[in-house]
């Protein structure tokens, strides 16, 4: 028996036993997997910067093959696993935007034209952490038709007032000019809706469509995601 005293946290080298951590009940500590990734490096998140200008939403009729934001898994070799995102309306002038977000399950990680979203790592400093293999992108198009059997809609806004801000609500409801709640964002938490079954593999995606038959809006994106690698995780 080891000497390690109970709640004690022990590296073990790789290939050498070593005693678990248990509790005072004898019960096993377990160290959350996503934490262990993120010390590991293996945590991202993309999207607009501090002073970045917004993207605009330049589609006027929904397209499956121009969707505005992209997280999406390589055609192989690693495995995505979405977290959170964040959509945000960013524009002003009275537009009337619907937006969409769907997963796709198949494969469209070929002749994309898009603009990559800067990746920061979390946990580690960008020159010790591992190389992001996922496709996180703005204004793409190019997508290979995706038909509905191949899709699933995670959420939607429909006829959003991106004057809402500061016309509507500046008016009739002051209070929602704060910083608790973003009347215009859409946030998505893929871990806590799913509980880790979400993932992504093999050019799967999430997408967000917008469309704006009106004035032109623009748009701002935070993702949140973990990779690993496939070869270590895929059964056989």
């Amino acid at each position: 028996m080891s000497n390690i005293s109970r709640h004690q946290a022990v590296h073990a080298s790789d290939g050498v036993s070593s005693s678990a951590r248990v509790n005072a009940a004898e019960m096993t500590v377990d160290f959350p997997f996503l934490t262990q990734l993120a010390i590991e490096g293996r945590v991202f998140m993309a999207g607009h910067g501090l002073e970045q200008a917004a993207t605009d939403g330049i589609i006027t009729t929904l397209s499956e093959v121009t969707p505005t934001f992209i997280l999406m898994a390589p055609a192989g070799g690693t495995i995505v696993i979405p977290i959170w995102a964040e959509f945000r309306l960013m524009t002003e002038g009275g537009a009337a935007p619907d937006c969409y977000l769907s997963y796709v399950g198949v494969d469209r990680s070929s002749g994309l034209t898009k603009t990559a979203l800067d990746v920061v790592p979390v946990g580690q400093l960008a020159a010790n952490a591992v190389t992001s293999a996922a496709i996180a992108a703005y204004t793409v198009s190019g997508v290979t038709a995706i038909t509905d059997a191949q899709t699933v809609l995670l959420a939607r806004r429909a006829n959003i007032l991106d004057n809402m801000t500061s016309a509507e609500m500046l008016t009739t409801l002051p209070n929602t000019e704060t910083m608790q709640r973003d009347p215009l964002g859409l946030s998505y938490d893929f871990m806590a809706k799913f509980h880790g079954a979400f993932v992504l593999n093999t050019g799967q995606s999430i997408m967000f469509h917008t469309v704006t038959a009106t004035t032109v809006s623009a748009y701002g994106v935070s993702f949140l995601w973990a990779e690993i690698p496939s070869s270590v995780y895929e059964p056989d």
